[in-house]
C-alpha cells in the first residue's frame, strides 16, 4: 500500500504560492486544449461525488496556454471577471457570466492582468502567483 503525499485541496496549493488559473485536472485541460506536465502535483478529493483526481502544471510555453493566458486576461484588464467556460468548466449549476470586478479588487485585478499579458508576450508562464498580497 502506497501513501499519497500531495496537497488534496486547491487551497494547500494556492498557500504554497500556485496560481489557481494554472492548475489543471485532465478532463479541464482536454476541454481547453492545453498539454500538461506528466507529474502530478496534487490529488485532489472531490467532497461531493467522493472521488479524488488529479492535478497538474501545464507545460508552460505551449501555444495554447499562452491563448488561454491571454484570453483570460484581456477580460481582466477590461475590468470583467472571465466566465466559468473561460476556465474549461462545464457544469451548468456553477457557471457564471463574465462579470464586472468589484471597484476594491478592480486595481489588483488589473496589475495581476497587466503581468500575466506581459508573460504571454515573452512566451513563457510562471505558475506560481506572481505577488505576495
Amino acid at each position: 500500500m502506497t501513501t499519497n503525499t500531495l496537497p488534496t485541496r486547491i487551497f494547500v496549493l494556492c498557500n504554497a504560492g500556485y496560481d489557481d488559473d494554472f492548475i489543471f485536472s485532465k478532463s479541464r485541460a482536454k476541454r481547453l486544449n492545453i498539454p500538461l506536465q506528466s507529474e502530478p502535483i496534487g490529488c485532489i478529493n472531490n467532497l461531493h461525488s467522493k472521488k479524488s483526481y488529479f492535478v497538474y502544471l501545464p507545460i508552460l510555453d505551449s501555444p495554447q496556454l499562452l491563448k488561454y493566458v491571454r484570453k483570460i486576461n484581456e477580460l481582466r484588464a477590461k475590468g470583467f471577471y472571465p466566465g466559468d467556460a473561460c476556465f474549461g468548466f462545464t457544469r451548468d449549476a456553477y457557471l457564471r457570466d463574465p462579470s464586472p470586478i468589484p471597484l476594491e479588487h478592480l486595481a489588483s485585478a488589473k496589475k495581476y492582468a497587466a503581468h500575466r499579458l506581459e508573460e504571454a508576450k515573452k512566451g513563457i508562464i510562471n505558475p506560481m502567483y506572481p505577488f505576495d498580497d
